[in-house]
């Protein structure tokens, strides 16, 4: 029998640095979040959805702010998979966040967590991380650093040279066991540290996370000029 897998999708952001670019271009969209932008349309966060449900998902939590849940709602309307779609408030921090999504969803073997802002991923390269994910307690896309990495001083300066080999950009979806994550973000909920992702909260837990190959495609919608490569005109 198939584990149970549910989804929890990130969507709480501000998107303040996206907006006030895009804001300074001529004709500019006057979305007021950066996933209700149209592509092919359909919303960004439509896209990002949609993809989603090439999985076997029981159940989706979109985390999102109170002002953003209407706009969303409308960009899901006729979804045949709908009624197994929940949202839930954001937190301070993301790791609150996704706590507040993973306490929304029922009880499952695995959880995904995605980006909202990650609408390019493809169905393909989905089944294959969930295939991947099968016997790891916590699964992580990468992909590796091909610019040259130097660490700098408060002042700017260059204190060294680092080996890029060492180092990978991280994606999303992260697959999870279901039981371990929220534990894990239990255990952690009063922590002052941040994790930029879930896989670090993990780590900082003592759980062993695995790397397996990211795709050059899956990338994070941040800036404007993310959307080029789309042929995306905001």
């Amino acid at each position: 029998m198939a584990p149970l897998l549910s989804a929890v999708v990130v969507a709480a952001g501000r998107s303040e640095r996206f907006l006030r670019e895009l804001g300074e271009l001529p004709g500019a969209s006057t979305s007021s979040s950066k996933l209700l932008i149209a592509w092919e349309g359909k919303a960004l966060i439509r896209h990002t959805v949609e993809k989603l449900f090439s999985l076997p998902l029981q159940q989706m939590v979109i985390v999102g702010r109170q002002e953003d849940f209407s706009d969303f709602e409308d960009s899901l309307i006729g979804l045949p998979e709908r009624s197994r779609i929940k949202f839930a408030l954001g937190g301070n921090r993301r790791q609150d966040s996704v706590r507040n999504g993973l306490a929304a969803l029922d009880s499952a073997d695995m959880v995904l967590v995605h980006d909202g802002a990650r609408p390019f991923v493809s169905a393909d390269f989905l089944k294959s991380l969930l295939d991947r994910s099968q016997n790891a307690e916590a699964l992580i896309p990468a992909v590796p650093v091909y610019e040259t990495l130097k660490e700098i001083d408060e002042d700017g300066f260059v204190v060294r040279t680092v080996n890029r080999n060492a180092f990978v950009r991280v994606q999303t979806p992260q697959f999870f066991r279901f039981d371990l994550l929220r534990a894990a973000h239990q255990k952690m909920a009063e922590s002052d540290q941040e994790f930029t992702d879930d896989a670090a909260l993990m780590e900082a837990c003592g759980y062993r996370v695995r790397v397996v190959p990211g795709h050059p495609e899956n990338i994070k919608v941040t800036l404007p000029e993310d959307l080029k490569f789309k042929g995306i005109h905001v």
